[in-house]
């Protein structure tokens, strides 16, 4: 059963029936008058003999065309490790202090917004997550000192956003990475969890100036074609300078650690790479399996039963 009121001069709601017959959890609430805000909405679970449960009452909404000061819904993405994402925001231009409340939901029908902190910057990072489950998150600014401050509107909600995790052992590979962030293709980056998570990571120890490495790349890309769903390679070059790097990295259908990352050189010494190519498997736990798969066997299904 889902029910609406509008304002009324007395305060008191008088809850009209939209409808008893949904079998979804969203529904759309069209051709509503501006002067009746806000509106309050309440749904009730039933099924074919009776009610269930309490009703579920939302807060007060405001039309969209009310909130010419609304936010942009705000960016998020997984940061890599802990399940956690991050969530970046526009500036509020105002000429007095603000800060941003930020909400999150886990993305199922009638799940409430929850708030989960004030902040004065524009991005905040969110841990601990169930990587089982997707969630949404919205933000607002709170604008002064006062009370009032916080009748400001929220923003529309992010895009919905599935947690991945990695674990302890291969987070603690990258550990240091700028933003947790891998480099793809046409300059894009994407985070770490996303490139990473449940899958065998091979590290590819290559340069542009080395003959035996270019011969070796378009083998290795047509292995990653096929293979993609189950491994990520990433690229840590050992070019002289980024104008190299750039140019042999067009090349390469993977992900690499940026060339002025400090981490692309901290790995080639942890792994003691004195020549290349060199292919480092290493499994999801972050143990190293192979230490160079450079003209042997590459069997997927063989390095998945290694621990």
């Amino acid at each position: 059963m889902l029910e609406y009121a509008v304002s009324s001069s007395n305060g008191k709601l008088e809850y009209q029936k939209l409808s008893d017959k949904l079998t979804t959890t969203q529904v759309r609430k069209r051709n509503l008058n501006p002067e009746d805000g806000p509106f309050r909405f309440r749904v009730r679970p039933r099924d074919e003999i009776d009610y269930l449960g309490e009703y579920i009452y939302s807060e007060n909404l405001h039309l969209l065309e009310q909130c010419d000061n609304r936010m942009d819904a705000p960016q998020v993405s997984s940061a890599g490790g802990n399940s956690s994402v991050l969530i970046e925001w526009k500036k509020f231009e105002t000429s007095v202090n603000v800060k941003y409340e930020i909400q999150i939901r886990e993305d199922v029908g009638g799940n409430p917004w929850q708030t989960i902190g004030t902040v004065s910057g524009l991005s905040v990072r969110k841990k601990n997550l169930n990587a089982k489950n997707s969630y949404q998150f919205r933000v607002r600014p709170i604008v002064g000192d006062h009370e009032e401050g916080k009748n400001m509107p929220f923003s529309a909600a992010s895009i919905v956003v599935k947690v991945f995790d990695i674990s302890p052992g291969m987070a603690s590979l990258f550990r240091g990475l700028s933003q947790d962030m891998l480099l793809s293709q046409n300059g894009q980056k994407v985070s770490l969890s996303n490139a990473v998570a449940n899958k065998i990571v091979l590290f590819y120890v290559s340069a542009h100036w080395c003959g035996p490495c270019r011969q070796f790349t378009p083998q290795l890309a047509r292995f990653y074609e096929v293979n993609k769903k189950d491994v990520e390679i990433v690229f840590l070059s050992a070019d002289h300078d980024e104008v190299s790097f750039d140019e042999y990295f067009e090349s390469m259908p993977w992900k690499a650690v940026p060339y002025d990352d400090d981490l692309r050189e901290s790995l080639q010494a942890q792994y003691r790479v004195s020549s290349i190519p060199r292919l480092i498997v290493v499994n999801k736990n972050g143990t190293t399996i192979v230490e160079n798969a450079v003209g042997k066997p590459m069997d997927v299904t063989q390095w998945k039963k290694m621990l």
